[in-house]
């Protein structure tokens, strides 16, 4: 059976300010990258923040419905911060906001990102060729290999993604 939700009214807004504060600065390399970029670093960390205190509400209301509501919520901040860590990672090649354990070492990532933009660019000069040859068979080439490179891109944003999301 579930106790009433018996925390102090004002717990909730100590934590938050708290949690806020330790959140508020963005760190030097968000000052220094493109204006998504750091947009997805706010987020992440208000994600990462929201998270943590929801955590730390649901310790202080052990066997209480509120305790499984607040842990729910923990999780849908933390699937919200893996999310946005990894299209920051896969547009921008940042690991800011990798998680600091358990995950993928920041040199394989930053490596699988490098051949997905290769990959991209290389579907994009395919693409040009293509564009600019008269050479029908030549231009069915291209075309194709284009296809292929854009799949293979693919396959490493996957890659990259489940390496950050999970």
């Amino acid at each position: 059976m579930d106790r009433e939700f018996d925390l102090d009214p004002g717990l909730l807004t100590r934590v938050w300010k708290r949690v806020e504060v330790e959140a508020a600065e963005p760190p030097a390399s968000d000052r220094e990258i493109p204006r998504e970029a750091a947009a997805l670093g706010a987020f992440i960390r208000r994600a990462a923040g929201a998270g943590g205190m929801y955590e730390r509400l649901a310790r202080r209301t052990q066997g209480t419905r509120a305790q499984k509501e607040l842990l729910a919520l923990a999780r849908q901040e933390r699937m919200t911060e893996r999310e946005l860590q990894a299209r920051r990672l896969v547009l921008f090649g940042d690991t800011l906001a990798l998680p600091p354990a358990g995950g993928a070492a920041p040199a394989l990532l930053r490596a699988l990102k490098e051949s997905m933009d290769a990959e991209l660019a290389n579907a994009a000069a395919y693409e040009a060729a293509a564009a600019a040859t008269g050479e029908e068979s030549l231009r069915g080439l291209y075309q194709k290999l284009a296809g292929r490179e854009r799949r293979h891109a693919g396959v490493l944003r996957g890659i990259l993604e489940r390496a950050v999301y999970g």
